[in-house]
């Protein structure tokens, strides 16, 4: 592979090669920490990079975006504020976006719903249980569903059909249902965690999300047993 002496197509390459190829990234390390990688296309190139020099300003800072933001006065690397303005207005819209049910349960709600009425119905009897599942009947009931009760030990559905809706939002956040004063008061402890904020709010609490965009506790139940321990948010 020959080095290019435009620092532009140089940067252009590199992208494109590690877009394309994980294993160039675990090039860079081993050059650094040995003096070579073991592959000569690259033990040529990077030596020729690194005398022929390269523009630091094009990188952007790693710390910049940061919550305290980067805090050398002198730093080489790219400070683009309206590049961050911009990558933190998709990372907000990504996350209302996990707020927009339209009206319908999400996946693991559902999930949940059938765990639950799978308990009621069939119990301890594996038999009866097996054969529920397999009847393929109490999913189809599901799909009627469009709303559910907060409350891990209710899921009252709010069905198709229903001239009124038995769901009621809490009147803090808005985006947690229940089907009574009961309901709401039996997992405050559990949806006061979440925390019990507006959705404009949440979205902003960084602590509250993961990598992935997901919130901390929206993760697929683990078993049947964890049904009870409040360990998830039912609400998302």
């Amino acid at each position: 592979m020959a080095a290019k002496s435009d620092w532009k197509m140089r940067e252009g390459v590199l992208n494109v090669i590690g877009a394309m190829c994980g294993d160039f990234f675990n090039c860079v390390p081993k050059y650094h920490a040995r003096g070579r990688t073991g592959i000569d296309e690259w033990d040529t190139l990077f030596p020729t990079l690194q005398n022929s020099g390269y523009r630091k300003n094009i990188i952007p800072c790693m710390f910049f975006p940061k919550r305290d933001g980067c805090l050398d006065r002198d730093c080489p690397f790219l400070h683009n504020r309206e590049a961050v303005l911009a990558e933190r207005n998709r990372i907000v819209e990504k996350r209302l976006e996990t707020f927009r049910y339209k009206q319908r349960p999400t996946y693991r709600q559902s999930i949940f719903r059938e765990i639950l009425l799978l308990r009621r119905i069939a119990g301890s009897n594996d038999a009866l249980r097996d054969e529920i599942e397999k009847s393929g009947k109490l999913r189809e009931d599901l799909k009627q569903d469009k709303a559910y009760c907060t409350n891990l030990q209710c899921m009252k559905p709010w069905k198709k059909g229903m001239k009124n809706n038995p769901l009621k939002s809490c009147t803090r956040c808005k985006w947690t249902l229940y089907c009574s004063a009961e309901c709401q008061k039996a997992d405050w402890p559990r949806h006061k965690k979440d925390p019990c904020a507006p959705i404009d709010e949440m979205v902003e609490i960084d602590d509250i999300w993961n990598p992935r965009g997901l919130r901390k506790g929206t993760t697929f139940v683990k078993s049947h047993r964890d049904l009870g321990t409040g360990g998830f948010h039912m609400d998302a």
